[in-house]
């Protein structure tokens, strides 16, 4: 995992100078064009251009964020506040199904709100693209014995048994070639793996899918680190 986190930051990082300097260039190009008169269809050729550049930067953001080694900041956490961050981040993407909220008054964990929230949107993210019809999403939060559970489930087109024991798997993904990395659950995983907690799939065919992370209340100091 080591080796593969070394590969991903550097194809990242090679990948990125050439879009960042592709990017540069296609924003000149507009603002000279628009100046002139006559040029819409080429002006539309260069956004659809600027579209596919966000498109290789975004995924080049995501090999990053499997390979970072940034030290995770703990901090008191409430879970709640992470969902509706997340929910807000993704208030544009979510108007195409009912979410609903059954949160509890959970005690606060120790944690580290920006990469729980990059969970959090990884999760909502796929139960998004589950539903392209629209659906419904339930999100719940609970506590017991000193852990905090969250719940996330769909009612999106599901996966078959043998999806659910690779879905963790780096660059693993169902989606067509150029939708995606297969990276967003990986580092889901990683994340609630720092932080003492555990996620799990629960899915079928035609019956949507459900995430479930259990985080624990107090984390011990001997793994504070990432």
């Amino acid at each position: 995992m080591a080796s593969l986190g070394q590969l991903a930051a550097g194809i990242a990082h090679e990948i990125n100078n050439p879009l960042t300097n592709a990017s540069l260039n296609v924003e000149t190009l507009k603002g000279k064009l628009k100046s002139c008169c006559g040029y819409d269809d080429i002006l539309n050729k260069i956004d659809a251009i600027g579209r596919n550049i966000d498109k290789a930067s975004a995924i080049a953001k995501e090999l990053l964020q499997f390979s970072s080694s940034r030290k995770t900041e703990f901090v008191d956490v409430n879970i709640n506040n992470v969902i509706a961050s997340a929910i807000t981040l993704l208030k544009y993407k979510l108007s195409s199904v009912s979410v609903h909220q059954d949160l509890t008054e959970a005690p606060d964990i120790t944690g580290d709100p920006v990469k729980l929230e990059e969970v959090l949107i990884n999760i909502l993210n796929n139960s998004v693209e589950a539903m392209p019809s629209g659906g419904d999403i339930f999100i719940s939060t609970s506590h017991d014995d000193d852990i905090v559970t969250i719940k996330v489930s769909d009612t999106g087109m599901g996966m078959p048994e043998e999806h659910i024991r690779k879905v963790f798997d780096p660059f693993f993904t169902t989606k067509e070639i150029g939708e995606g990395t297969g990276l967003g659950l990986s580092i889901s995983y990683s994340i609630i793996n720092q932080h003492n907690g555990t996620i799990d799939i629960a899915s079928a065919e035609g019956k949507g899918t459900t995430v479930t992370i259990k985080l624990p209340v107090i984390k011990n100091e001997e793994n504070s680190h990432s």
